[in-house]
């Protein structure tokens, strides 16, 4: 909730601007609104992973008031916002690991705090998180800051793909990541916005029937709309180039809603960085 706060309250429309630090300094003489221990919350937030309580509150929250906390949707984004202000405090090497669904392809990107004594890394794939194989490596860059990999799986398979990271030390010694999995055949047919997160440039491609009209609507951490256009497919895929870059940098909900009997509509969030 703090972590939505900070990003809810940017001093805009003549309100506070609220700030999070790690520590206050005791000279301190600013008025703004601060909250200290940011590197701790960040600590809490990668050991304590959002459960299916906290996503379905989320949920029944949005049925009533029409905007979501982004950090439920999307627990990668404190990370991605102040991840680099605290990795020198961050207890574990392998601070997050996502993976989400491209256009033809399954990206992988993870989030490492230290990486001084790993060799590299071993991106393996499994149909049933039992038996493994090797799709990628990338070399570790052997440093004591937050930083971030990734891999492109060009290949994945119809149906579920499970995931997980070898990190292979200097000393052959390794440890496995946890298992994360992305449903390429469901998410493809779905809708899609890549790449996500982006500087504000993203291509969204949604399967519809043909000579649909509809909206796409973008809104702030506010539940404001911030973007809008409307749209009438030619085949049975809509895909749009969508430059969001005058908006302002964070996180966003993108709505796609089909002129149908139904008034359909797919909902995704999206991070402007």
């Amino acid at each position: 909730m703090i972590f939505y706060m900070a990003t809810r309250y940017e001093g805009e429309n003549g309100e506070i601007d609220l700030q999070m630090l790690d520590s206050i300094p005791t000279d301190n003489a600013t008025d703004d609104p601060v909250f200290a221990k940011l590197c701790t919350m960040i600590a809490w937030n990668l050991a304590d992973p959002v459960d299916a309580f906290e996503a379905n509150r989320n949920n029944v929250i949005y049925s009533y008031q029409g905007n979501r906390n982004p950090f439920i949707d999307n627990p990668n984004y404190a990370t991605l916002i102040w991840g680099d202000q605290c990795a020198g405090f961050l207890p574990i090497e392998l601070a997050d690991f996502q993976v989400y669904t491209q256009r033809n392809a399954i990206q992988l990107k993870w989030f490492v705090s230290s990486s001084e004594k790993v060799d590299y890394y071993e991106l393996q794939r499994s149909t049933d998180a039992k038996e493994w194989r090797v799709i990628g490596r990338e070399e570790a860059l052997n440093n004591n800051t937050l930083t971030t990999y990734s891999h492109e799986d060009t290949s994945p398979l119809g149906g579920a793909n499970y995931y997980r990271i070898k990190i292979i030390d200097e000393d052959g010694s390794y440890e496995y990541s946890d298992i994360r999995m992305a449903n390429y055949a469901q998410e493809a047919a779905g809708l899609s916005i890549y790449p996500n997160p982006s500087t504000g440039k993203f291509t969204l491609r949604l399967e519809v029937a043909q000579n649909m009209a509809g909206t796409i609507a973008v809104y702030n951490v506010l539940g404001q709309e911030v973007y809008s256009e409307s749209f009438t497919t030619e085949s049975r895929f809509l895909q749009k180039d969508l430059d969001l870059t005058h908006l302002v940098k964070g996180p966003h909900a993108l709505k796609v809603t089909l002129n149908d009997h139904r008034q359909t509509n797919f909902s995704t969030s999206l991070f402007i960085h």
